[in-house]
């Protein structure tokens, strides 16, 4: 979908959806501090959570607006091995 690993995060929502076309699924696009708040409100308890890194190449200019907040660990965290329990 793009050259960089976290290129997704430079489309615009309405790019992304023109992307996805019709596939009933394709990544969310949620970084990993969203997918951890969301375990923990549903009444989740996080177990492990081990994050794999990678630099990003891309500028917070070059972002969707919706992303240009993410953190830096968000914009580095390229993959998790997350095990909660309910």
């Amino acid at each position: 979908m793009a050259e960089e690993w976290n290129g997704h995060w430079k489309y615009s929502d309405f790019k992304w959806k023109l992307i996805r076309g019709n596939r009933p699924y394709l990544i969310n696009r949620e970084p990993h501090s969203t997918h951890l708040r969301l375990m923990r409100e549903t009444g989740f308890k996080l177990n492990c959570n081990l994050k794999v890194y990678k630099p990003s190449n891309i500028r917070r200019k070059g972002l969707a607006r919706r992303f240009r907040n993410l953190s830096d660990d968000d914009l580095t965290t390229s993959g998790a091995f997350i095990q909660a329990t309910k």
